[in-house]
């Protein structure tokens, strides 16, 4: 008998009908998966971003901290008073640099340039 029962279960497993069902749900159950798999990729990339930017934040904390603390010294606010207002200590002189300026000619020349190419395409016509 224990080998007549096997059969029927191995019947109805490997029957047409079974098979079938199992492939309409797997198939209804491949866009559910994708839809996970490229939810997790998607995480996985947000958190190394995150990671990475933790990283420049806490490097960007540690310079803030050290330029805070720098600040509170008698030394360091001397030196904010400094750069700020461009003072010097009696004794001291202070030298200013200044940036040769570049002359605005070259959007002149361009503008000369294009309006010459225009005047050249209207005598042709």
């Amino acid at each position: 008998m224990e080998f007549y029962d096997k059969q029927k279960i191995r019947k109805f497993c490997y029957s047409k009908v079974t098979i079938a069902i199992l492939m309409f749900f797997v198939a209804m159950m491949i866009p559910g998966v994708y839809g996970i798999y490229t939810k997790v990729s998607e995480s996985s990339r947000d958190r190394k971003a995150a990671e990475h930017e933790l990283v420049d934040l806490e490097a960007r904390e540690k310079m803030l901290v050290e330029k805070v603390e720098r600040g509170n010294s008698d030394r360091g606010q001397e030196e904010q008073i400094r750069e700020k207002f461009n003072l010097a200590k009696e004794g001291e002189s202070v030298i200013i640099l200044v940036e040769k300026s570049i002359p605005a000619s070259t959007t002149v020349n361009e503008a000369n340039v294009f309006k010459a190419m225009w005047n050249t395409i209207k005598k042709a016509f």
